[in-house]
This record gives C-alpha cells, sequence and structure tokens, in this order.
C-alpha cells in the first residue's frame, strides 16, 4: 500500500499537463479518425518518442498498455530521495500521456473510456491502472480552461487508479497478462466510489510515528467497500471501524454521504442516481438518500463485456485492495486475518496470483504445507518466472522436513533472482539442516560478503550464527569464536536476535553477559522457550548446578516434547559432579519417556560395563544394535562384554565385526586397535 500511495501521488502532474493540452487544443482540426485510432496511438508513441506501447480497442474504451520501470532493481519505487519520480520514468509518463491526449482530442469521434497501464515488467512485476472516462475530462477541462491548476485536482480526483502487484506482469513486454474489454459507465462509477472513500478515509491519520503502514495510521480500519449501480440505484455497504474520536474528525457515515453526493452530483449529466441505499455493516445499520437529477447528456447502456467478465477492474480493484490488507496483517503476524482476507480477494477475483501465493505463505506459517504447497505449485504453473513461489515453496518443503526439495526451491528462486538474500538465507540453513557443513558455509559467506541493500541485520545475524555452529561442530574453536564475536556487535532488537546474541556470549565465555541478555528476554516475553533454555545451559557452565537442575525441570513441565533430551541433560549434569545414582537415574527416565533413545542405551551400556554389570550392560548395547546395527563402537564394546564374560568366541566374532565397520567408515585407527585387541583372544 505504501508504493500505491507513493504512485498515485505521483499523478497530479500528468492530469494537470493533460488539462492544459485540452484546453489549448480544443479548437484543433480533427486529424485522426475512430476506427485508427488505436493504430494512431502506437505510432504516435513510436514515431515521435521512440515508446513501444500496446493499444486495443474495445468498442467504447481504448486500452493502452506500457511498460515502464516503475520499480528499480532492488524492489524500491523508482523514484528520487526527495519522493520524486526518476527524470526518465517522469519524461516517459508525460510523452505517452501526450501522445494519448493529442489523439483523443484530434480525433473525429471519440470512445467514451480510456484505460492506461503502466506495467513494471522488471524485478517485480506491478499494474499500475488509470481510467479516464474521456467526456467527463474534455467537458471539465473546457468549463474551467482558466485555472488548469482547479481542474488537475478534480480531474486527480475523479481518475480511478489502483496498483495490482503480479507476477504475469514480469517480461511481458506487450501486455498478453491483461484483459481488455468495453468498461461501462455503472462499473467506471463503482469503481471510483470505492477507491474515492477508501482514498478519503486513509487520509485521516492520528499522525502515529510508530505505525508501519499508510493503513495502521489512519483513524479507520477499513475492513470492506463494495459499490454497486443498478437501475439508477447506489447501493454501497461499508464495514469500516473507526478507531479514534474527536471533534474534529468526521464521523465514517459522514465520509461516505461526502464521497457519494461528490460522484452523484459530478456524473448526473452521463447517469443520474435517484437514490443511494448506505449499508453500514459494522454498526448494522442502512439508510437510504434520495436525488432528483435534473437531466442526461448521454445514454450508456451496459456493455456485453462486463456481464460476468471474471477479468473486470472492478473485480481486480478489489482483489488488490484485500491484499493490501492482507499484506499488513501479515507483518503483525496476524496469519487467521491474512487468509480472511486472501479468500476474500480470491472471490472476487479467483486468478489473483499473489492473494494465492499470500495465502501460501500464510499457510506455511500456520505450519499446514500442504495447504501451502498447493497453492504455491499453481502459482508457479501460471508464473513460472516469480522468484518469491519458488522461495515459499523452500520454506513449505523445510516445514515437510524434505530438506532436498527445499534446496532445490532455493537455488531455483536464486537462478531467477540472483538478489535474493532470503533465498541465499534459507539454502544456508537447509544445508546446515542435512548437516552438509561446508555448502551451508559458502551460502552464508555469500551473505556476509554481500553489498545488497536487502541485508538486514537479523539475516546477516543469522549468516554469522550459521558459521559460528558449522566450525563448533567440526571442533574449528577459534573461527566458531571469531563469528560468535561477530554476533556480538550485530545490532539484536528482535527476540530471536537477543537469543542469538545471548548464546553468542555464552559460547564464548561470557557467561554473566549471556545470563543477562536471557532475562532480558524473558522480561519482554516470560514463556520464551529458548531463552530458558540457555539460562539453564549457562548455569551449567557457570557450575551453578542446583539452579541448572532447577531450571531444567521447570522446563521438563513447560515444553513436555523434550522431556527425553531435558533428562539426558540433567542426567550429564549429575555425571560431572559424580552423582552415579541421580545420572543412571536421569538416563532412565529418558528412557521412559523414548525407549529408543540412542545417547542414554549407549551412557547406559557404557556405565554398567564399568561398573562391571555385564548382563546390564549387555542389554543395552544389544538395543542399539536393533535400533541402528552399522555403529562400530557398540560391537566393540559389545565385544568386549563377551571378553570379559569369557565367551571369546562371541567377543571374537563381534570385535571383527566392529573392524569391518571402522574400515568402512574410514576410521583406520580404531580398526588397528581391534587388532591389538584380538591379540588377546586365542
Amino acid at each position: 500500500m505504501e508504493k500505491l500511495k507513493s504512485l498515485v501521488k505521483s499523478t497530479s502532474y500528468f492530469f494537470l499537463a493533460a488539462a492544459v493540452l485540452l484546453c489549448s487544443s480544443c479548437s484543433v482540426k480533427p486529424t485522426y479518425t475512430r476506427k485508427n485510432i488505436s493504430e494512431d496511438i502506437k505510432k504516435l508513441c513510436k514515431n515521435e518518442y521512440d515508446i513501444d506501447v500496446t493499444v486495443w480497442d474495445k468498442k467504447n474504451t481504448i486500452w493502452i498498455f506500457a511498460p515502464i520501470d516503475l520499480i528499480d532493481a532492488n524492489g524500491k519505487i523508482n523514484q528520487t530521495k526527495d519522493g520524486h519520480w526518476n527524470e526518465d520514468v517522469i519524461r516517459k509518463m508525460q510523452r505517452i500521456s501526450t501522445s494519448i491526449n493529442r489523439v483523443f482530442l484530434s480525433s473525429d469521434q471519440r470512445p467514451d473510456f480510456y484505460c492506461l497501464i503502466y506495467s513494471s515488467t522488471k524485478n517485480t512485476g506491478i499494474d499500475w491502472y488509470l481510467i479516464t472516462f474521456i467526456p467527463d475530462e474534455i467537458n471539465y477541462s473546457l468549463q474551467q480552461r482558466n485555472i488548469p491548476l482547479l481542474s488537475s485536482s478534480i480531474l486527480f480526483k475523479k481518475v480511478p487508479s489502483f496498483v495490482n502487484y503480479t507476477p504475469l506482469a514480469l517480461n511481458d513486454l506487450s501486455g498478453e497478462h491483461i484483459h481488455p474489454y468495453d468498461i461501462d459507465i455503472t462499473e467506471f462509477l463503482e469503481i471510483l466510489t470505492e477507491l474515492s472513500l477508501t482514498n478519503a478515509l486513509l487520509k485521516n491519520t492520528d499522525n502515529n510515528k510508530d505505525a508501519s503502514s499508510y493503513e495502521e495510521q489512519s483513524v479507520y480500519s477499513i475492513s470492506e467497500i463494495k459499490a454497486n449501480l443498478s437501475d439508477q440505484t447506489f447501493f454501497l455497504s461499508f464495514d469500516v471501524i473507526q478507531k479514534k474520536f474527536s471533534s474534529e474528525i468526521p464521523r465514517v457515515l459522514e465520509k461516505v454521504k461526502e464521497t457519494v453526493e461528490f460522484i452523484v452530483k459530478s456524473y448526473e449529466p452521463f447517469y443520474p442516481i435517484r437514490k443511494a441505499v448506505l449499508t453500514d455493516v459494522f454498526n448494522n445499520n442502512t439508510e437510504t438518500i434520495y436525488y432528483s437529477p435534473k437531466y442526461t447528456e448521454h445514454t450508456f447502456s451496459t456493455s456485453q463485456d462486463l456481464i460476468e467478465n471474471k477479468y473486470s477492474l472492478k473485480k481486480i480493484s478489489r482483489a488488490a485492495r484485500f491484499f493490501n490488507q492482507g499484506q499488513i496483517k501479515l507483518s503483525e503476524a496476524k496469519y487467521d486475518t491474512v487468509i480472511e482476507y486472501c479468500e476474500k480477494a480470491l472471490k472476487e477475483y479467483p486468478e489473483h496470483i499473489l492473494s494465492k501465493t499470500l495465502l501460501g505463505m500464510a499457510y506455511c506459517q500456520l505450519n499446514e504445507p500442504d495447504k501451502a504447497l498447493d497453492l504455491l505449485e499453481y502459482v508457479k504453473q501460471k508464473a513460472p518466472n516469480y522468484s518469491p513461489v519458488f522461495y515459499n515453496i523452500g520454506l513449505a518443503y523445510v516445514l515437510k522436513n524434505d530438506y532436498e526439495k527445499a534446496k532445490d526451491a532455493f537455488q531455483e528462486a536464486i537462478r531467477l533472482n540472483d538478489n535474493d538474500i532470503f533465498s541465499y538465507y534459507q539454502l544456508a540453513l537447509t544445508y546446515y539442516n542435512k548437516g552438509n557443513y561446508e555448502p551451508a558455509r559458502e551460502w552464508a559467506e555469500k551473505i556476509i560478503n554481500s553489498s545488497s541493500p536487502l541485508i538486514i541485520p537479523y539475516i546477516k545475524t543469522n549468516a554469522y550464527n550459521i558459521l559460528a555452529e558449522t566450525y563448533s561442530i567440526t571442533n574449528n574453536n577459534e573461527m566458531a569464536n571469531e563469528y560468535y564475536d561477530k554476533i556480538t556487535v550485530q545490532p539484536a532488537e528482535t527476540i530471536e536476535e537477543k537469543n542469538t546474541l545471548a548464546k553468542a556470549y555464552r559460547k564464548t565465555g561470557r557467561l554473566e553477559k549471556a545470563l543477562e541478555t536471557y532475562n532480558e528476554v524473558l522480561l519482554e516475553v516470560p514463556e520464551n522457550i529458548v531463552a530458558k533454555y540457555g539460562i539453564a545451559e549457562t548455569y551449567t557452565l557457570m557450575s551453578r548446578t542446583a539452579e541448572a537442575i532447577e531450571k531444567y525441570k521447570e522446563l521438563a513441565l513447560a515444553d513436555p516434547s523434550q522431556r527425553e533430551y531435558i533428562y539426558l541433560a540433567i542426567a550429564d549434569i549429575y555425571y560431572k559432579t559424580g552423582d552415579t545414582e541421580n545420572y543412571v537415574s536421569n538416563l532412565g527416565q529418558t528412557l521412559l519417556v523414548n525407549p529408543d533413545n540412542m545417547a542414554a542405551n549407549y551412557a547406559l551400556g557404557q556405565f554398567y560395563l564399568h561398573v562391571k554389570e555385564y548382563s546390564k550392560a549387555r542389554t543395552f548395547y544389544e538395543h542399539i544394535i536393533k535400533i541402528s546395527p552399522d555403529i562400530p563402537d557398540v560391537y566393540y564394546e559389545l565385544g568386549l562384554v563377551s571378553f570379559f564374560e569369557n565367551d571369546l568366541y562371541k567377543a571374537k566374532d563381534l570385535l571383527l565385526k566392529a573392524k569391518d565397520l571402522f574400515i568402512k567408515q574410514g576410521q583406520h585407527e580404531k580398526a588397528k586397535k581391534i587388532d591389538d585387541a584380538l591379540k588377546d583372544i586365542p
């Protein structure tokens, strides 16, 4: 919506130019014919300005498609720092607008409407629609020929414009994704009313500097606005909440009446409206207003193209507004509401690609990857060059623990957009989760070495974290500490960033700082599990044994799904303090939760081997072999059990099995030790 606001703000200059042109050309003898009007617009743009446009002539409506770089390579609006369009964009828009109006004003017969679409076909697919009612524009400009600034202001209010994000626009230089048809007066007035009322409500703000979007600053919260014209009756329903009240802020109904009255009076010569039925959905109230139209200069009939037209501008504009609202709710992590808005958008316009993508993203956040993939695969088929859909497909496969498919999706996203830092990060994370540490490091290093303006502190912090963790796992503590140190100088604003910072302090031995940071997290979010685990681990490293055990026991209640690992952590504390009774007890608790826990079975096998309770040791080792028959150390230690039990034949067989596995796994030093052990067996 912020992009929409900036785009719409920039239109007044072009309406002013059009108004001046209209006024100054009113006496020019017609030089163009209605029959060739579309070809004339194309030729004028090409021959005089070397600009390629696509033009369709649909009876009473001319459509003009103009590819323009509205969005730059970084996905930002192509504007200067002071908020104005870059010079090349301004020049191109002005020349296209001039060409269109020259043809219309010098034509022997004019259509009723023209729809101009500026389309950003690179980087980000965006269509910016501007719908102009030509008789209205000409008549008003002639009436106000001496005060063009006023005329441009009114024209700006009477030309509905909206932005529709669509990956179908990517690389489409001829407008193949556009579906032109003959617009009629009723649809035009419906679109104008919905957009005018939306803009009028959003202009009333409470100056909230902390608000992240235009809608959040508004004193009104718009859920839905729908206009319908039928038999000279204006039906308008609106579901709007007023968030702030004062004598200076008009009530919602006042703004509605003001907007409707402006449109009724402005278009009385073209479409007489006899009554307006205003339905306030939020307050469950309906009010009817009657009008007495004086005259009608034009007669319009309903366009046959509009009947059952699934590509109508009214449907697209509504879907675009619902999509914008869904985006805001996504940033607020209100995923159920995101789904509601996306479903409303798709009800209006079932092929709204971005709403399907956003809906898929919401399902990912709600951990419903199969629902997400159904939607995202559809988008992939419709828009195979749309990088973000592959990114979200990758996220869905991560949720399904299918890291191979996730990796393929992220790589495709990067192939389509090599500036996709978020896919870089997810690819690094995917390799990390698969245990492929070298490629994980490569992608993490690409992030931290990138000069992309899209890199945010969160991404860079997590890239450092992946590098630190992979080096720590592979016992390169010097490199691990180097990257943990880099984390400590990164800004930490979110809860996740603060937890990562605390872990970096813990890993580099700054335990008091780690404890302090974890506690800061718990002050903000008292139930944060990551911080609670961090505190327990920090207490362990500080040898504050009793406090560590107490924290782990609290976690066993707070996070039951992790009890087997919590009991293992407690067992490790007791092992280090020499408390063998509690050590064995907590290993036993682990196996009560999960009898197949490998670490607990192996630890108990080793313990009972050490205390010479060989039959108990055998039980745990043999259970491990049933679960995973390819662990050489288990065969080696079980061979020792058989040796101490004087079952030498079995001991030799187990040791040879261990040797064979050590060799296959490249552990030749351990295989050599087996040979030494076999010397003691006849």
